[in-house]
């Protein structure tokens, strides 16, 4: 428990924390070097999209990366995903004016750290995820499926007070019916884990 808690402790500097560097299966961001593990099935390619009127934008970054990125992550194709969805994280200035901004950003981070979470492998990549939830979080308040992921993030490094303390603060936001369900339920299990 005490690497986990080390791992998750891990500030990376805002500056080194989205440079990305791709290498194959690998990212290496800042000191953490993270697996990405597809799914298992015939791959799926990138294929730009061709929404009209997304807003204002720069080189078409919408169509030409985040929705791609949604797309490849809902297929299986997550090193992919992970890549396209961190170059609209790098860029935010690109989509500065569009309407859907913080709804861009915040879904990218989320999508990102889920990533992390299920599809990825190697020493950091709890942190990483948990960087990208409470980004997510910060971003829009109201992304309480980034709330259950952090949750789910502490509890995975043993972290139960922290995961029980996420819990109770997304079911306090008065958070829709199915989300405060699976919040009362996912506090029940890991309050009962603890003792």
């Amino acid at each position: 428990m005490a690497i986990w808690l080390i791992l998750l402790s891990v500030f990376i500097p805002a500056s080194v924390q989205n440079e990305a560097q791709f290498n194959g299966d690998y990212a290496q961001i800042g000191a953490f070097k993270i697996s990405i593990i597809n799914n298992d099935g015939p791959p799926v390619l990138y294929e730009a999209t061709r929404y009209p009127n997304l807003g204002a934008q720069v080189g078409e970054i919408l169509n030409a990366h985040y929705f791609p990125g949604i797309n490849l992550y809902e297929a299986g194709n997550y090193r992919e995903a992970f890549q396209q969805l961190t170059y609209v994280i790098d860029r935010p200035t690109y989509i500065d004016g569009n309407p859907n901004q913080i709804l861009y950003l915040t879904t990218a981070y989320y999508v990102r750290g889920s990533i992390f979470l299920y599809h990825a492998a190697g020493a950091g990549r709890l942190t990483l995820a948990r960087q990208d939830f409470q980004t997510a979080i910060q971003l829009n308040e109201k992304n309480y499926p980034a709330y259950l992921e952090l949750s789910r993030v502490f509890s995975t490094a043993g972290l139960r007070e922290e995961s029980a303390a996420v819990l109770r603060h997304l079911i306090e936001l008065n958070p829709d019916k199915e989300t405060l369900e699976k919040a009362e339920r996912e506090l029940v299990t890991v309050t009962s884990e603890s003792k």
